[in-house]
């Protein structure tokens, strides 16, 4: 199945109703990668300088697809985009690398107050920033990078997500 989408990238600007016989420059990547699902920065058409409205195909609907001016990441895999502008085919491929898995290599049962500890993943697959979460930051809070802290007794559910992947952790903080 191949879905199909008008998509116009950049800005359309200094285009005039003449017929041209420039050839149409991919701007940027020919191969462009992302690792999450959602928005592929696609690259931009230009002839003469000027961006110009390209219809883009995907020769892979499970791994991207169009819709208008959007072109989403909907699976892993590899994608070639076709796109047309007055007879001149043009192509780039959008490569999606998804992570198969995440756990945790290191975690503490308990922790004090007051007391840190860098929590440490494992991602099987392709990754790009771990995101943390802590479902109560009043008892233990989560870095950026992944260090926790103890901030008062109870106990807390710490979440490191890549991607679709996630894994989560009990905290227990102690006095």
């Amino acid at each position: 199945m191949r879905v199909v989408g008008w998509a116009t990238l950049g800005l359309l600007a200094g285009c005039s109703e003449s017929t041209t016989t420039s050839e149409p420059v991919l701007d940027g990547e020919s191969v462009v990668r992302v690792q999450a699902i959602g928005p592929v920065p696609a690259p931009s058409v230009h002839v003469d300088g000027a961006a110009v409205p390209v219809s883009w195909e995907t020769t892979d609907s499970t791994v991207v697809t169009v819709d208008g001016m959007d072109v989403s990441a909907i699976g892993a895999g590899e994608a070639t985009l076709v796109g047309e502008w007055q007879g001149h085919s043009l192509t780039w491929t959008a490569v999606v690398e998804l992570p198969t898995a995440i756990r945790f290599a290191s975690a503490p049962e308990h922790i004090a107050v007051g007391a840190t500890f860098e929590l440490s993943v494992v991602v099987e697959g392709s990754a790009d920033g771990v995101q943390w979460v802590s479902s109560d930051p009043a008892i233990a809070r989560v870095s950026a990078n992944g260090q926790v802290t103890g901030v008062g007794v109870g106990t807390a559910y710490i979440s490191a997500q890549v991607g679709a992947a996630a894994a989560m952790t009990e905290v227990i903080v102690v006095p």
